[in-house]
C-alpha cells in the first residue's frame, strides 16, 4: 500500500488523505425513518448490555423486514455476532455469523482486488470484525491480509470523510496489533493522527491506549528518546484531557463507537407540515390543482409516498426535485469538495486561504453560468463573499446584515415577514442565520442574536431526526448560543449549558467545537472572579479547564485556536502557552 504519510504529532497533513469530504443531504420517507429508528433503539439496547431486550428488538425487526433488502438481514445477523464476540463466545460461529452477513450483499469479495470492487462501510466493518475473530484464534497472517485488504481498498477509493472516520482508525488500530511492534507504533499512530484529523472520538481512547502500552513495552527493552518520551507525555495527556470531560458529564467513552447515522437529513412528511405551515396554508390550499386534499394528506402523514407527484411537492417547497441536495447544483464532485473546503477555512478562520479558492471557484461557476440561474447556488456565494468581506476588508455590519438577509432571501425570500423557527431549515439557510446572530452579537445586539439562535434550535428540535442524527448548522448553533449567554452576563447559567453541550458532541463522538466550549467555561469563571475580586487572580483561575481547550485545539490543529489561547495566557497571567 503507498502510505506517503510522515509521522509527528505537531502537523496532521490533510491532504495525505485522498478523500471527498462533502455530504449529499437525503430527503427519507416515512418507512426510512421508522426503521432507522428502530435499528437506533436496537443499538441503545446493545450498548447498555441488555442482551435479551437486544434480541426481542431484533427478531421484531428482522420480521418487518422479511423479503425485503438484503441489507436489512445483514444488520440483523451482524449484531447478534457483536453479542457473541463481546461474551468472548465460540469463535467459529462469529466467522460463519459474519460470513453469511457479508454474502447477503457481496459476492467472491476475497477474490477481487480492491480496485476491482465497490463495498459499503458497513461491510468493510464486517472484514474488520472477521479479522477481529482471526486475531483472537492466533490466526496473525490470516487477520493481517484482511486489514491490509481494507487499507488497500481505502488508498484505492474516494470516500467522504464522515464515512472513512467510521471504520479507517479501526483499521490501524487492528493492523497495530498484528503487526511488528516497530509497525505497530507507526499504524497506531496513524490511527491516532486520523481522529484528530476529523475531529473524531471513535477508537481514539483504544488507540492511545495501546500507543501507551507499546511505548511501554519498548521502554522495558531499550532507553527511549527525548522525542519518544515527549511524544508519549503528549499522548497521555491528550488521553487525560478525552477521560476528564467524559468524567465530568457522565460519558462512558468505552461506548463512543459509531453507529450507523444519517448527516443533514430531512423527513418528507416532516418538510411538507412544516412548509405549509410555515406559508399559513391549509392541505386544500397547498396541495391546490395537485391531488385532492385527502391524498395529500395521506402524504404529510407518512402514509402514502407521493412518486409520481414528488417533483412537483419539492418545486412548491423551492427544493430541488430530487431525493438528493447538492451542495451546490449542475457541478462536478471537484467543486462540490472545493465549496466544503472553503466552509472548513472559514470555519477554522484562514480567511486568505479560503478567499482565494472562493474566487477561482466563483469564476468557474459563472462562467458555466451556475450561478444566477440556480437559487442555493448564489445563495452560497453572496453569503460566503459577505462573509470573507466582513473579515478581510472589513465590510460594516449594517451592510454585512443586508448581504447577509440577501443571501437568505435566495431560497427564503418572504424573510424576515414570516417566523423562520416553524420551518424546517436546511443545512445552508441555518449557517447564514447564524452569520446573522453573529453579526447582531457583534453589534452588542444580544437580544436580536439570541431571538435568531433560538429560532434555529425550534426549527431542529420540531424534527424527529433532530436528536438521532448529525446536523452541521445545529451544531453550530448550540456553540454560539452557549457563548452569547456568558456574554450576556448569565455566567452560571452558560457553564450549565456549556457542560450540557460538551457531553452532547462526546456522545455523538466529535472533538468540533469543544476546544470553544472548554475555553467559554474558562472565561465564565474568570468574569466570576473579577465581580468577587475585582481581577483575576491566577491560582482562582480555571487554569485546568483552559488547559482543556489548549490540548483540544491541539489536537485537532486549529492553528487560530491555539494562538489566541497562548495570547490570552500571556495576557491574563503573564505565562507563556503551551508548546
Amino acid at each position: 500500500m503507498n502510505i506517503s504519510f510522515t509521522i509527528s504529532f505537531n502537523i496532521i497533513s490533510c491532504s495525505t488523505f485522498r478523500v471527498h469530504s462533502y455530504i449529499l443531504t437525503p430527503i427519507i420517507t416515512q418507512e426510512d425513518y421508522e426503521r432507522y429508528l428502530a435499528r437506533r433503539q436496537i443499538y441503545e439496547e446493545y450498548y447498555n448490555e441488555n442482551d435479551k431486550e437486544t434480541e426481542k428488538k431484533l427478531l421484531e425487526y428482522e420480521t418487518k423486514t422479511e423479503g425485503d433488502l438484503s441489507i436489512h438481514h445483514q444488520f440483523v445477523t451482524v449484531l447478534r455476532a457483536k453479542m457473541i464476540l463481546r461474551k468472548e463466545e465460540n469463535l467459529n460461529q462469529i466467522l460463519r455469523l459474519l460470513e453469511s452477513a457479508l454474502s447477503d450483499t457481496v459476492v467472491d469479495w476475497e477474490q477481487a482486488l480492491p480496485s476491482e470492487i465497490c463495498l459499503a462501510p458497513d461491510e468493510l466493518e464486517i472484514i474488520l470484525m472477521m479479522a477481529e475473530c482471526y486475531f483472537r484464534k492466533r490466526q496473525k497472517r490470516k487477520a493481517r491480509k484482511l486489514i491490509k485488504w481494507v487499507l488497500l481498498y481505502f488508498d484505492q477509493h474516494i470516500m467522504e470523510k464522515d464515512v472513512w472516520r467510521r471504520f479507517l482508525p479501526l483499521a490501524y488500530l487492528e493492523y497495530s496489533k498484528v503487526c511488528e511492534e516497530e509497525l505497530a507504533l507507526y499504524y497506531v499512530k496513524i490511527g491516532i493522527l486520523l481522529c484528530y484529523q476529523t475531529e473524531s472520538l471513535f477508537y481514539l481512547i483504544p488507540l492511545q491506549n495501546h500507543y501507551l502500552y507499546l511505548m511501554g513495552e519498548l521502554e522495558q527493552r531499550q532507553k527511549l528518546t527525548k522525542k519518544q518520551r515527549r511524544n508519549r507525555r503528549r499522548v497521555e495527556e491528550e488521553r487525560q484531557v478525552i477521560l476528564d470531560l467524559c468524567k465530568e458529564v457522565g460519558v462512558d467513552w468505552k461506548k463512543l463507537e459509531p453507529t450507523q447515522t444519517y448527516y443533514n437529513t430531512y423527513l418528507l412528511p416532516e418538510l411538507l407540515k412544516q412548509y405549509r405551515e410555515y406559508l399559513g396554508q391549509s392541505k386544500r390550499e397547498f396541495s391546490a390543482d395537485l391531488c385532492t386534499e385527502n391524498a395529500y394528506d395521506a402524504v404529510e402523514k407518512g402514509i402514502s409516498i407521493p412518486r409520481k407527484k414528488f417533483t412537483i411537492l419539492m418545486k412548491r417547497m423551492g427544493m430541488p426535485t430530487s431525493y438528493i441536495i447538492p451542495p451546490l447544483h449542475g457541478v462536478t464532485k471537484q467543486y462540490m469538495d472545493q465549496k466544503v473546503r472553503v466552509n472548513e477555512l472559514i470555519r477554522k478562520y484562514h480567511y486568505k486561504e479560503a478567499e482565494v479558492l472562493f474566487e477561482d471557484l466563483e469564476s468557474i461557476m459563472k462562467k458555466k453560468r451556475l450561478v444566477d440561474c440556480y437559487p442555493r447556488n448564489k445563495q452560497f456565494f453572496i453569503w460566503t463573499n459577505t462573509i470573507l468581506k466582513g473579515e478581510l476588508k472589513h465590510l460594516p455590519k449594517e451592510r454585512k446584515l443586508i448581504e447577509l438577509k440577501n443571501a437568505l432571501q435566495q431560497t427564503m425570500p418572504e424573510y424576515p415577514k414570516k417566523n423562520f423557527a416553524k420551518k424546517i431549515l436546511l443545512e445552508q439557510e441555518a449557517f447564514i442565520l447564524n452569520s446573522i446572530a453573529i453579526t447582531y452579537r457583534e453589534q452588542g445586539n444580544y437580544e436580536k442574536a439570541m431571538e435568531i439562535w433560538e429560532g434555529i434550535r425550534s426549527s431542529y428540535q420540531q424534527s424527529k431526526l433532530c436528536q438521532l442524527s448529525i446536523y452541521s448548522g445545529y451544531e453550530k448553533m448550540k456553540t454560539n448560543y452557549v457563548s452569547c449567554i456568558g456574554s450576556m452576563g448569565n455566567y452560571k447559567q452558560s457553564t450549565q449549558l456549556a457542560y450540557e453541550t460538551i457531553k452532547w458532541f462526546l456522545e455523538k463522538g466529535t472533538m468540533r467545537y469543544l476546544a470553544r466550549l472548554c475555553y467559554g467555561i474558562t472565561w465564565n469563571q474568570e468574569q466570576e472572579i473579577k465581580l468577587e475580586y475585582g481581577e483575576i487572580k491566577k491560582e482562582e483561575a480555571c487554569l485546568r479547564k483552559f488547559r482543556h481547550a489548549q490540548t483540544i485545539a491541539k489536537m485537532t490543529n486549529d492553528v487560530v485556536s491555539i494562538q489566541f489561547f497562548n495570547e490570552q495566557y500571556r495576557e491574563l497571567y503573564g505565562l507563556e502557552g503551551k508548546n
